[in-house]
């Protein structure tokens, strides 16, 4: 039967997938939304409605995915059923007719895309801390080449022009009949591909069987089966023997561990014991006392928390405010036209690429905490540069080219490492047992700064100085958390390791101590 391993490859890839129709979703079809509102009497109002829709709905479904991700750990499940409204709402874009039925498209489509909170919590559930980062690069990564791909498939789709049957396929519609077929070949991959994979310290124990199958030919089938999550931990033939030698082993050194504790914790270890071979049923009670005892107030009004939950909403409003204004901004002052900024896009891709590569070599020898409080400074830069020089430029190519392209640069080159530091150490400083509502919130919390951003990139125009500014002030308030709660913002297990190392020394010091306070060459006796 299938290893362990190749199920987590193959998951990849559908996670990979995934997010790469995600980008290239994004880039087929805003293009030409502005254009397709107009055919059907939408102005510009209606189409920033329509862009607010998608990330609207996400804000809605993404804790709604993760409550059901943290019960029933069934994230195959979400995303065959999320899909289905990508699906249907792609549908429903292509069909198109009215202005109300594009609108009705996006929101529909962003309930599907919600889901992608779940599969967040699926890699920090599923990863070590230190190789989180590097796989969550990987899904980002995946999303940065469809955003690339989706300018070149922007070419063949201007050209259509043809009828199936009363529905007419030009360049409109086509990116929506293109991304329909794109996610049911979408939900096929995640069908035979997608694997529900188990935590860490499950999959040691599957990891442990297999070796131990591989080292001797299999004499008698044993199965292993996971309850609580539905699946199969271990459909590999392991050698009854072996098993046998398996469970010895483990035997051997529970009864060399008992050897070493004082009399006073041996019911406590034996009690552990007990509990790590009770059957599924008992874990997934015990697993489900955990959520509900978890408060919520306690996890999301911690310090580290709120300053992650900050940093990810100015992140967002701050780059959808950006992102809105750059094409006014270089019309007005590059005399930038489609192709100049379409180019100029692209390049903004292949950088953000680069970084997603960079973090994942660099991952494992840098901490989130400093990778975030760099990322944070960098991002002031090119804040300070447009205040310097955007309210008092005039049109020209000549004299604006040059600290516009510096800025550009130095902004899009720390987008990446700020994504990835905020994702993975929020993902280390909630519990295990609610990543998929935390990963939830923290995608909501992101999706108003998408709302609200593009309403705040009108000010660019009529007081851009004041506008900017409070971009920057925001930037500089998320610097000032990270620095004044630094010792705080680093993973729960590290501050859990060192408590129990305090502990162990208290102890250790507290059984060095003689019984008696008295003289000890009177033996207490005055």
């Amino acid at each position: 039967m299938m290893k362990l391993k190749t199920k987590k490859r193959l998951t990849n890839v559908a996670q990979a997938i995934f997010f790469l129709l995600g980008g290239i979703e994004y880039a087929v079809v805003l293009p030409t939304l502005n254009e397709y509102l107009g055919s059907l009497d939408g102005d510009a109002t209606f189409f920033g409605i329509v862009m607010a829709a998608f990330s609207f709905s996400g804000v809605l479904t993404s804790p709604l995915y993760g409550l059901f991700q943290d019960r029933f750990h069934r994230t195959k499940i979400l995303i065959l059923f999320a899909n289905l409204f990508e699906i249907a709402g792609n549908f429903l874009y292509f069909v198109g007719g009215t202005k109300y039925m594009l609108l009705g498209s996006r929101l529909v489509s962003g309930v599907g895309a919600g889901v992608g909170s779940s599969i967040f919590a699926q890699i920090s559930r599923t990863s070590t801390e230190k190789g989180r980062a590097s796989a969550l690069s990987t899904a980002s990564g995946a999303r940065q080449i469809g955003l690339l791909l989706g300018p070149a498939l922007n070419f063949p789709l201007n050209s259509l022009d043809f009828y199936i049957g009363p529905f007419h396929v030009n360049k409109f519609s086509g990116p929506g009949i293109l991304m329909c077929i794109l996610y049911v070949v979408l939900e096929f991959v995640v069908l035979f591909l997608f694997y529900d994979i188990p935590p860490l310290d499950k999959q040691d124990i599957i990891l442990a069987a297999e070796e131990n199958s591989a080292l001797s030919p299999p004499s008698g089938n044993v199965a292993i089966v996971d309850g609580k999550d539905g699946l199969e931990k271990s459909l590999y033939s392991i050698n009854a023997d072996g098993m046998s030698d398996l469970l010895d082993n483990a035997n051997s050194s529970a009864t060399n561990g008992l050897r070493h504790l004082n009399s006073g914790r041996v019911e406590d270890y034996q009690r552990d014991m007990c509990n790590n071979d009770s059957s599924e049923d008992s874990y997934e009670e015990r697993n489900d006392d955990k959520i509900h005892k978890i408060s919520l107030l306690d996890v999301f009004l911690k310090e580290e928390v709120l300053v992650l939950l900050t940093a990810q909403f100015v992140f967002m409003f701050n780059q959808t405010c950006l992102e809105t204004a750059v094409t006014v901004m270089t019309k007005n002052l590059l005399d930038f036209g489609g192709i100049e900024n379409s180019i100029l896009f692209a390049v903004a891709g292949f950088e953000l690429l680069a970084s997603f590569i960079i973090i994942k070599c660099i991952s494992k020898f840098i901490s989130d905490r400093t990778m975030l409080f760099a990322s944070v400074t960098l991002e002031l830069v090119p804040y300070i540069m447009l205040m310097i020089f955007y309210p008092h430029a005039t049109p020209g190519r000549s004299q604006n080219l040059w600290w516009f392209s510096i800025l550009f640069i130095i902004q899009v080159s720390g987008l990446g490492f700020l994504l990835i530091s905020i994702v993975s150490l929020f993902s280390k400083v909630t519990p295990p047992e609610m990543q998929g509502f935390a990963q939830g919130v923290r995608r909501a919390v992101g999706g108003i700064g998408t709302i609200m951003g593009p309403l705040w990139a009108g000010g660019m125009q009529n007081i851009p100085f004041e506008t900017l500014a409070i971009m920057m002030a925001l930037f500089l308030l998320v610097w000032m958390m990270s620095l004044m709660s630094w010792k705080l913002l680093r993973p729960h297990s590290e501050v859990a390791a060192e408590t129990s190392q305090a502990s162990c020394k208290e102890d250790s010091k507290e059984e060095t101590k003689p019984l008696l306070n008295g003289d000890v060459k009177d033996y207490g006796v005055a």
